[in-house]
């Protein structure tokens, strides 16, 4: 099998895995849907955020799109797509494709009513903005990279989604779609990528902090002020699903000339994720706030 064969085939093996961990219970068949469970719920949501800046509300469903010869026990099951139906839109999750070409999208265009609006999200792909692919269909891009890193974020928040989760995140090793050694060198906005176990690291510090009120910071090196912005963003809705997480304020601080950092990252790049108990806030003399 040559190796572009090789990826495909393990990337639809974990695009199944990673149906079954959306799902409360078994894949649905035909044109049935099924309910997404909690912890896929919150996946879901991690993706928009991080594809189009914001999540969408509602409960979404999951309709499964088998391929041929499709085997849930076979150890290279083929896979055509994942369909989300929320209460506004579509979105269809497939594997990229190694060379042109985009993967059949006709069983979704079939579900779509009225005015909903219909995503085509490949997976194995660079995060990009939205590129129109066709008709009322909007492409977007997911790294496998950037996958894994949400999937270690939804296991912190929802332990009892952790087994289903560490699946998919092994078979994304195991088929070599993602290497702790081998990191994408920049993130969407230029800046370095943050490593993949950051949003994971920031739900802990937050946890922490909401318990004894210390002030803390994340030590990972955030080099622009979008790319801080972002991340602040990002854990700020995170913490917030958490039943501690509204009593802790994320901020971005900056050095300033009497300024000292808490983290080694910090002390490098000048910039830090901050973590307050709201209840405990006190003045921050050695610094500032970053708006």
């Amino acid at each position: 099998m040559s190796n572009e064969r090789a990826e495909t085939a393990g990337g639809e093996r974990a695009l199944l895995l990673l149906a079954n961990l959306l799902t409360t219970g078994e894949l649905p068949e035909g044109d049935r849907a099924a309910p997404v469970s909690s912890g896929g719920a919150a996946l879901l949501r991690r993706i928009d955020r991080r594809l189009y800046l914001h999540a969408f509300p509602g409960q979404p469903e999951l309709t499964w799109e088998p391929g041929p010869e499709m085997r849930p026990d076979a150890p290279r099951a083929r896979a055509h797509g994942i369909v989300i139906r929320w209460p506004d839109r579509l979105v269809r999750y497939a594997v990229a494709p190694r060379r042109n070409g985009t993967p059949a999208a006709d069983g979704a265009k079939q579900r779509l009513r009225g005015d909903t609006a219909y995503d085509l999200v490949l997976l194995g792909s660079e995060t990009t903005p939205g590129q129109r692919a066709g008709v009322g269909t909007m492409r977007r891009g997911l790294s496998w990279y950037h996958l894994d890193e949400l999937l270690r974020a939804t296991a912190v928040t929802h332990p009892t989604e952790a087994d289903r989760i560490d699946e998919v995140i092994a078979c994304l090793r195991e088929e070599q779609l993602v290497d702790t050694d081998d990191e994408p060198a920049v993130s969407h906005d230029g800046a370095p990528a943050l490593p993949p176990t950051w949003l994971a690291d920031a739900i802990e510090v937050g946890r922490a902090t909401a318990a004894d009120g210390r002030v803390r910071a994340l030590d990972v090196p955030l080099l622009t002020k979008p790319q801080a912005r972002a991340a602040e963003a990002e854990v700020r809705a995170t913490l917030d699903e958490l039943p501690t997480g509204p009593m802790v304020e994320v901020w971005c601080w900056r050095c300033s000339f009497a300024s000292r950092a808490l983290t080694r990252s910090g002390k490098h790049t000048g910039i830090e994720l901050r973590f307050t108990r709201r209840d405990q806030r006190q003045p921050h003399p050695f610094g500032s706030r970053e708006r």
